[in-house]
């Protein structure tokens, strides 16, 4: 094992023991939505020796997805995004089998160590309360047992999952389809296209969140949205599908890739600024 592994491994570690009720041991305060400041918990004995930059490798070497760093904060994931994880990305690693369609049995799934603190109305109120309806709880048409799958988002391939096809005899439902990124990735997407990212699909929004209708598609905090020519796009031959919670799915093309001529228009978000205009 390498000494940077060895390292990301201690740290995870250690951030587990303070999530998992180690804070309760310090004056650190909590704050909104579960988040710690990084740097307060690295003053703590247990941290010394440990930089913000190694907190954030560590982090994403994680191959359980165990935690959130966003800017100068962490938190533990909660349970809809342990959720988000076994669902879209775990399952096989951690031994469990989908049934067609993508779907988990939910009792099985809860006796995972992910889920040793979470009953059925937790996932209920989870589901609940998406916003972006990520997720599905269905009875097994065959035994009743409760079962429970994710809606797209998925890092292998599913069989069963319900799609529509989205082609040019009804493109035009969807006038504006746009893929949400960061500023820090755009330069290499304007050089390369977009591509699936160890995913199985590309994803869209059919239109802004928060306009009537758009629940997901893409993140909340994305910093840049490029606008697709759908129509262009499915005149070349790429394949799109609309999921169960209104996301625009694509494989790409043979390469897995959506180049940049396909994009019409590229705005960074807030303040609302045009980076980028194809010309017609």
């Amino acid at each position: 094992m390498s000494n940077s592994k060895e390292k990301d491994e201690d740290i995870l570690k250690k951030l587990e023991w303070f999530f998992n009720g180690g804070y309760k041991e310090t004056d650190i305060r909590m704050l909104p939505d579960n988040y710690f400041f990084i740097e307060e918990i690295l003053k703590l004995d247990e941290f010394a020796g440990v930089s913000i930059s190694e907190v954030h490798n560590a982090v994403h070497s994680d191959g359980k997805l165990r935690f959130s760093v966003r800017g100068a904060k962490i938190r533990l994931k909660p349970p809809e995004l342990n959720l988000a994880w076994i669902l879209r990305h775990g399952a096989e690693k951690e031994g469990f089998k989908f049934a067609d369609g993508g779907y988990l049995h939910l009792d099985e799934m809860l006796a995972h160590s992910e889920f040793a603190d979470v009953n059925v109305d937790d996932i209920r109120r989870v589901i609940d309360a998406n916003d972006k309806k990520r997720f599905e709880l269905r009875s097994d048409p065959s035994t009743g047992r409760l079962q429970v799958r994710a809606t797209q988002g998925h890092s292998m391939k599913v069989e069963g999952i319900e799609y529509t096809d989205v082609n040019l005899a009804n493109a035009h439902q969807f006038p504006v389809v746009i893929h949400g990124t960061y500023l820090k990735n755009w330069r290499q997407i304007s050089q390369e296209g977009l591509k699936t990212m160890g995913r199985t699909h590309i994803h869209f929004a059919p239109g802004e969140i928060g306009e009537d209708g758009v629940v997901s598609g893409m993140r909340g905090s994305a910093e840049i949205l490029i606008y697709l020519d759908l129509e262009m796009a499915l005149r070349d031959g790429i394949k799109f599908v609309l999921s169960k919670n209104k996301v625009i799915l694509s494989e790409g093309d043979a390469t897995g890739t959506i180049a940049p001529k396909y994009f019409k228009e590229v705005y960074q978000r807030r303040p609302r600024v045009l980076i980028q205009r194809r010309d017609e």
